[in-house]
């Protein structure tokens, strides 16, 4: 843990915590500014992040390698998630708008701090994406990296194995099989269907040993601590949170019923992110039949349940940056280019809000 650069030791567990400073009058209420680096509770964050800007201060300063692999990664993101939905809808404009809704969504504004959901999301469309392109393995590697960037990585697995199972090739109407490269060559080629029964099974194995990359992490707790699950202690201390079903029923009926007494925007308890957890909610139900069932097994199972199962709401409007399936179902849902606009400035106009928030440590996500 010590070779982590300690200002880059952003919190990439479920929380990302930077040194904060909050201004007077914030939601903060006061000034104060706290570090995690010299205690245990830094066993909280996984390395992945850290260790990239690590790589990156061998040559550059660490406040410059941190803004670079911040950015890099989230562009590399973005960019992929193009690829991606180009890849499997074979329509351009939706991979275009998917795109753009979700880099103005305003709690974007997290992949250009020094948090690693930018790098969490390149992982995870990555992976997606070599799964779509009939590269199990290269999608199996992906995820085990995604083991090492958040605690909740290794649920991956889940939706890859859906994905593999039920690959769109083997429907009776699936979507072209060429590459984004090829389409723009010109060259359409036809989707051909996967051998059925045993031959799927070796790269199922490949997929389902996905969560042994966290064994990396394990094996540095326990020779640092002498617990191979010491993060996860340090956490449950951390958060001190009751069980996952009190949890939810706390997060979804306790809050609801308190909604009026909550501020809009605030720590533990905001009418924002609880809104925006009932209005994701709703949008995972009725994307149900538009989605490949391997992005809303992703969107429900690796992001909305363990935020909510937490022991608050904190930051929720923060995670579903990451929640990549519902921006692309708004942007196939929403057809009229004038609609789609209006939706964008409506996020970007939101996003330097929360950019000038940000700037002027007031806390936002």
């Amino acid at each position: 843990a010590r070779g982590y650069p300690g200002r880059a030791a952003m919190a990439t567990s479920r929380d990302a915590v930077p040194p904060y400073q909050f201004a007077p009058g914030s939601a903060g209420a006061g000034v104060f500014q706290f570090t995690e680096w010299d205690n245990d509770r830094k066993f909280a964050y996984f390395p992945l992040f850290p260790l990239l800007i690590a790589v990156f201060h061998l040559a550059l300063p660490l406040d410059m390698a941190a803004f670079v692999v911040t950015n890099l990664v989230s562009g590399l993101a973005l960019f992929l998630l193009h690829e991606l939905v180009w890849l499997q809808t074979g329509n351009r404009q939706a991979a275009l708008w998917a795109m753009i809704l979700l880099m103005a969504y305003p709690f974007s504004a997290f992949f250009q701090a020094y948090y690693a959901d930018g790098l969490f999301l390149l992982l995870v469309v990555a992976a997606f994406y070599f799964l779509r392109s009939g590269c199990p393995r290269r999608a199996a590697i992906t995820g085990a990296l995604l083991c090492l960037a958040k605690p909740t990585g290794f649920l991956i697995v889940l939706p890859l194995l859906v994905g593999w199972f039920l690959d769109p090739r083997d429907r009776t109407s699936p979507p072209s099989a060429a590459s984004p490269r090829r389409r723009r060559a010109g060259k359409e080629a036809p989707a051909v269907p996967r051998e059925p029964g045993r031959s799927r099974f070796p790269a199922a194995m490949a997929l389902a040993m996905v969560p042994l990359g966290l064994v990396l992490y394990l094996s540095f707790n326990f020779w640092r601590t002498g617990s191979w699950t010491y993060f996860y202690q340090v956490q449950q201390k951390w958060m001190n949170s009751p069980s996952l079903a009190d949890n939810l029923i706390n997060n979804v009926l306790v809050r609801g019923y308190h909604f009026f007494q909550m501020r809009f925007l605030y720590f533990h308890s905001s009418q924002l992110d609880y809104g925006l957890m009932l209005f994701s909610l709703a949008l995972i139900i009725f994307s149900y039949r538009r989605l490949p069932r391997e992005w809303w097994v992703y969107a429900l199972v690796v992001i909305w349940l363990p935020a909510v199962a937490g022991k608050d709401l904190m930051s929720f409007a923060r995670y579903l940056s990451v929640c990549f399936p519902l921006f692309v179902w708004l942007a196939a849902v929403i057809r009229k280019p004038a609609l789609r606009a209006v939706l964008a400035s409506v996020f970007l106009l939101s996003s330097l809000l929360v950019h000038g928030l940000m700037a002027n440590w007031f806390w936002v996500g």
